[in-house]
Formats: structure tokens, C-alpha cells, sequence
């Protein structure tokens, strides 16, 4: 009897320690859980903080943002920070090629508070790749290759002035007789990417932004200084750091210079009212 008694008790202790051992795995488990549970959560509320710091920058003028370190603030908590930086270049080419007849929008204003574009420099611009040419007759009628308009808008104070300037395809110099446009040169090899035509313009005085329009077909651009001068910011970059405890997520976004609608290049402006 008194064996027996033994062994029950080895039993018992063994289903105890099972039990004990089953529950410390269940509890474990049950609190690596709770902490992956709130380390999502954190993550979760730290990305949503970094978006709502990405919001704010956007909603404000970015060039009055450069250099500083920027709050990212919902109701009373702060929850981040976000900064802003410009992206200047030697040179600038868009991401895609411009289409016929739209305008991109190029900052040359590097002195805001004075003379504008003011590195004394001209501008080097090349344009059409040789997959953007969609025929061999230069000069058939639509032309196969993109001509070029430039519109320089220039500010000296309260007046306000615009100068345009187009150009044929280098291979279209027999367009000019039609179209009265100017020549142009063959193009560059920039990197990887050879150009059909290239102009060298210099840019007014006191001008603050340039609009270049391809006219008949595509164009890809490229545009850059030939002082090798820094253009102005054509993009500003937003980084928020979003922290939630001890987590923290990261966003970042570019945003290139607003471009407004080819209409624009049409219509009357004045510094003062319009009698």
C-alpha cells in the first residue's frame, strides 16, 4: 500500500509539472503576443504619424521649410519630427518625356528676393531621343522630329515680362521658311542618352521661371548650365520620422515645382489692374 502510495504521488507531481510547464507555454506564448500586438500597433501609429508630418509639409509653402526641423504635431501629442530639403542640380532632366503641345515648368529663380536667375551663365538644353523621331522626313508636314518653344517670364520689381524663343529640330532648317522658327545644333551624349538638338539660350535679366513646350511630337529634356552653376531647387524632398514609444517609421516624398497648364502661355497678366 505504502508502494502504491509512492507512486501516486510521483504521478501527481508529474501531471504538476506537465501542467506548470504547459502553462508557462501558454503564458509565453500568450505574451510574446501582447508584445508583437503592440509593437504592430506602435509601428502601425508611428507610419500614421509620419504620413500626417509628410501632410502638414505638403500643405505649406516647402521653400520657407528648408534647413528647419519641423514638428509633426496631432492635437497635443507631437509624434515626430519632419524636415525638408531642396534637391539642386548641375543639371536637370525629367523623369518621362514632355508631350507635344504640354509645357513643363523649369525654376530659374535663384535670388527671390532680387535679380532671379543670376548665375551669369547660359542654358544648355537638349531634346528628342532618337526613339522620340517618328519618321526620316525632317521636314514632313506634321515634322517628325519636336521643335522646341521657350517662354522665359521675368519680375523686376512690380513689372512683369515674358520673352519667347522657339527652335526647329537640328535637322529642320528647312522649317524655318515655314514656321520662322530658329535652327538649332545636333545634339549631345549625356550619359547614356544622345539627343537629336541642342540650343545654348541666355535667359533675360531678371527672369524667374522658363516654360519649355514641344510643338509637333515628344520630347525628352535635358537642361543645364554652361558655367556649370547649380540650377535652383526644381523639387523639394520631405522626410517625417514618425515615433510611437519605441518605434519609429520613416516616409519620404518628392515634390517637384508645380506646372500650370499649357492655357497659361495665353493669357494677359498685369502687375497692376487692367483698365
Amino acid at each position: 500500500m505504502k508502494r502504491n502510495s509512492g507512486q501516486i504521488v510521483v504521478f501527481v507531481l508529474l501531471i504538476m509539472l506537465l501542467g506548470l510547464t504547459v502553462g508557462l507555454s501558454i503564458t509565453s506564448r500568450t505574451l510574446s503576443d501582447l508584445k508583437q500586438s503592440n509593437i504592430t500597433d506602435q509601428s502601425a501609429r508611428a507610419f500614421s504619424a509620419a504620413e500626417a508630418g509628410i501632410e502638414q509639409a505638403l500643405r505649406q509653402d516647402l521653400s520657407g521649410l528648408v534647413g528647419s526641423n519641423n514638428q509633426i504635431t496631432i492635437g497635443s501629442q507631437n509624434l515626430g519630427n519632419y524636415t525638408v530639403s531642396q534637391n539642386t542640380t548641375s543639371s536637370y532632366t525629367p523623369d518621362s518625356p514632355i508631350a507635344a503641345n504640354d509645357v513643363i515648368s523649369i525654376n530659374l529663380d535663384s535670388n527671390p528676393a532680387g535679380s532671379g536667375w543670376n548665375t551669369a551663365g547660359q542654358l544648355l538644353i537638349n531634346w528628342s531621343k532618337s526613339t522620340e523621331v517618328y519618321g526620316s522626313d525632317c521636314a514632313a508636314e506634321p515634322p517628325n522630329y519636336a521643335a522646341l518653344e521657350l517662354s522665359f517670364y521675368t519680375r523686376d520689381g512690380s513689372t512683369y515680362g515674358v520673352t519667347r524663343m522657339a527652335f526647329n529640330p537640328s535637322c529642320g532648317s528647312s522649317l524655318s521658311t515655314t514656321n520662322y522658327f530658329s535652327s538649332s545644333n545636333t545634339g549631345d551624349t549625356i550619359g547614356p542618352t544622345t539627343y537629336i538638338s541642342k540650343v545654348t539660350v541666355t535667359p533675360p535679366t531678371y527672369t524667374r521661371l522658363l516654360r519649355i513646350k514641344p510643338i509637333y511630337q515628344n520630347a525628352s529634356l535635358a537642361i543645364q548650365p554652361t558655367n556649370g552653376a547649380q540650377l535652383p531647387a526644381q523639387a523639394y524632398t520631405v522626410t517625417a520620422t514618425g515615433v510611437v514609444g519605441d518605434t519609429q517609421r520613416l516616409v519620404q516624398v518628392t515634390r517637384t515645382i508645380g506646372s500650370l497648364p499649357s492655357i497659361f502661355d495665353y493669357v494677359l497678366f498685369s502687375g497692376s489692374s487692367i483698365q
